[in-house]
């Protein structure tokens, strides 16, 4: 292979390469992520995991809605419980 032939065969695989390039970002969009906290996120793949087992026919029905029901009633009380929760005044000094 001579020189021109290489630096042809190397501008024809730049050119590719490029027009890959560009259209791998075009097809791209932006996602907009969502932070989840740590109850969420357990909330979250819980469901998942029960979803999953029904999909599969390791659940009925009425069991998965149980435990869904359970989940959610579960992950309530942490919050629940934060709401009531009250704060101590402070005293002022001389009263």
């Amino acid at each position: 292979m001579t020189e021109e032939n290489a630096e042809e065969v190397s501008s024809e695989e730049s050119e590719v390469v490029e027009e890959v390039s560009e259209t791998y970002e075009e097809g791209r969009e932006e996602l907009e992520y969502i932070p989840f906290s740590p109850l969420e996120l357990e909330l979250f793949i819980s469901r998942s995991e029960i979803w999953d087992k029904l999909v599969k026919g390791e659940l009925g029905i009425d069991e998965a809605k149980k435990m869904i029901e359970e989940l959610t009633s579960k992950s309530l009380e942490p919050v629940a419980q934060a709401k009531s929760s009250k704060k101590r005044k402070r005293q002022k000094k001389g009263s």
